[in-house]
C-alpha cells in the first residue's frame, strides 16, 4: 500500500539544494482521541521538486500523515508541520496551493452554485466548479483529454471509474505546489492510469 508526496512550482522547475523547505515535520507525535499514536517522533523534509513514496501496511499511518500535511488534523505542537513554510493547519491560504486526493470521494461534496453538492448528484460535470474550470481553460482541456472525460456526463450515472476519473480532475485544475496523493489510481482502468501517471511526472 502506498500514497505519494509531491512537492513543485507551477512550471515544474526544480530548486537547489538552498531552497526553503516546501514540507517540513519535526518531531510529530499523532494518534486518534483515546488510542495509542499512530505516529511517533516523525521527522520528515523536503524541498521543492522533491517526490516522496510512502510504503507501509495497513495501518500504518500514510493516509493520517498525509490529512495532516493536507490540514485535515490539528497537531501539538503548532510549529511541528510546516507546509511552504506556515502551518499546515491554521493557514487556510494553503489550500490554494496544495492539492490533497484520497480515496474517500463517495462521501464528499464539491463546490456547484455555491453548496455542496455529492458526487453521485444529477449534475453534469462541466457544471462542477465551474468558476475553476473556467478560470484555466488550457488545463481544463488537457485533463478532460487525459482522463477521457465526456463533460456532458452525469455523475449519478456514470460507473465508479469515471467518477473516479472526475473527482482527479477536479482536483487537479488549479496548479498546485504541493501534491497530496492517496491511492488515487483505484478504480483507473490501465491505459488512464498509465497516462494519469506520466503526466504527474510532467507536472
Amino acid at each position: 500500500m502506498s500514497a505519494i508526496v509531491n512537492t513543485q512550482v507551477a512550471n515544474g522547475n526544480q530548486a537547489d539544494a538552498a531552497a526553503p523547505l516546501h514540507i517540513d515535520v519535526k518531531d510529530l507525535t499523532f494518534g486518534y482521541v483515546g488510542r495509542e499514536p499512530v505516529l511517533r517522533h516523525l521527522n520528515m523534509q523536503l524541498t521543492n521538486g522533491a517526490r516522496c513514496l510512502l510504503i507501509g501496511a495497513n495501518g500504518a499511518g500514510k493516509s493520517t500523515i498525509l490529512r495532516i500535511l493536507s490540514g485535515r488534523h490539528l497537531t501539538k505542537p503548532d510549529g511541528a508541520v510546516q507546509v511552504l513554510g506556515r502551518s499546515a493547519f491554521h493557514d487556510t491560504r494553503l489550500n490554494f496551493e496544495r492539492s490533497y486526493l484520497d480515496t474517500d470521494w463517495g462521501m464528499r461534496t464539491v463546490a456547484f452554485a455555491g453548496y455542496g453538492c455529492p458526487l453521485q448528484a444529477d449534475i453534469p460535470v462541466y457544471s462542477m466548479m465551474e468558476k475553476l474550470q473556467a478560470e484555466y481553460p488550457e488545463r481544463r482541456d488537457e485533463l478532460i483529454k487525459l482522463l477521457g472525460i465526456d463533460p456532458q456526463w452525469r455523475m449519478h450515472q456514470v460507473s465508479d471509474g469515471q467518477r473516479r476519473r472526475v473527482q482527479i480532475f477536479l482536483g487537479l485544475i488549479r496548479p498546485f505546489k504541493i501534491l497530496l496523493l492517496d491511492e488515487v489510481t483505484v478504480s483507473l482502468d490501465v491505459v488512464v492510469r498509465q497516462d494519469l501517471l506520466r503526466w504527474l511526472k510532467r507536472e
